[in-house]
């Protein structure tokens, strides 16, 4: 018997949406972890992962509620951007805040890029994920994390803001 521990990559979570009669996937709702920006092997992996998707025509969202670091120190948004559009004029968001991005392909060679900068204070604002170029729904996403936080264990929420467990 041999007990291994995992990388976090490996561990990584995220939302599939599937078309009905094909189950291709259409649509990735991606919430952004520290583990997805600790190190540069893994930023890059997770840069990587999200740009292949969307040259692949499946649009992304992508939660960024952390502050940018040493990995990603002209912020997510343009480091995915100038990687699906190496040819364009290359820009660098310098964000502080939370970003959330929402990128829809629209062929043949097209990303509509839909992105809000969030302080921390403020709330989230619901952002819309694209099952096609027309077609989208918002996802209500301060709603959703305040549903989330409710429901959430007093051990864990204490973990989370850092306070005595036990």
């Amino acid at each position: 018997h041999e007990k291994v521990e995992m990388e976090i990559a490996e561990m990584q979570r995220y939302l599939s949406i599937r078309h009905l009669s094909s189950h291709r996937v259409v649509a990735i709702l991606e919430i952004v972890s520290p583990g997805n920006k600790n190190n540069q092997a893994r930023y890059e992996a997770f840069i990587h992962k999200t740009v292949d998707a969307i040259r692949r025509r499946v649009s992304v969202l992508l939660v960024d509620v952390h502050e940018t670091g040493r990995f990603d120190q002209d912020g997510i948004n343009a480091c995915i951007r100038n990687m699906v559009a190496p040819h364009a004029t290359p820009i660098t968001d310098k964000p502080r805040h939370s970003t959330l991005a929402s990128y829809c392909p629209d062929p043949p060679r097209a990303v509509d890029i839909y992105l809000e900068h969030v302080a921390p204070d403020m709330p989230l604002p619901d952002m819309p994920i694209f099952l096609n170029p027309e077609r989208y729904v918002n996802v209500p996403l301060e709603a959703t994390y305040l549903e989330a936080w409710k429901g959430m264990p007093s051990f864990w929420r204490n973990v989370v803001l850092g306070k005595p467990v036990g």
